[in-house]
């Protein structure tokens, strides 16, 4: 893990959105920031979680995603996805998010973090970004229905 390293950390407000037959209120258009950013109990300062119950707290206080899965996708879709393109609040590199294990610790810039939770099963082949919510919010053509039950790719993480 000598290599791992933050390559962008992203954040983004809440708004409305149609998808699923209705508007609705999502944060999962995430964009990355510029110099430094706070990380609290609760997540990143300037980022916000519309869907707490399913999308935040203590133990899901950030969401990390590598960018190896990134580059995955832009492989199997034919076009570019951009850093925070699935929710994320830290994209990495170097770094087997897919082979998390919850209680694992790590260390983030400043900011030290526990792995809290892990999607799907490693079953199934390729990298699956987050859940069904995600695919219809950012309307990825070409995509598994549904995404989460493939192999974990994002890691849930509180800050210690």
């Amino acid at each position: 893990m000598a290599s791992a390293r933050v390559i962008s950390v992203n954040t983004g407000r809440g708004q409305d959105a149609a998808w699923a037959g209705s508007l609705r209120r999502t944060a999962i258009s995430k964009r990355p920031v510029a110099g430094r950013s706070e990380v609290g109990r609760l997540g990143l300062g300037g980022d916000e979680q519309v869907d707490k119950p399913a999308h935040g707290g203590p133990e899901q206080a950030l969401y990390a995603y590598a960018r190896e899965d990134l580059d995955w996708w832009v492989e199997q879709l034919g076009r570019e996805l951009t850093n925070g393109m699935f929710g994320e609040n830290i994209t990495t590199a170097g770094l087997d998010v897919t082979g998390a294990l919850i209680g694992e610790i790590w260390q983030l810039g400043t900011a030290r973090v526990q792995v809290t939770g892990s999607d799907g099963s490693p079953t199934r082949g390729g990298p699956v970004p987050t859940c069904a919510c995600c695919a219809r919010a950012r309307s990825v053509p070409g995509t598994p229905s549904p995404w989460c039950p493939g192999p974990p790719s994002r890691s849930r993480s509180r800050s210690r």
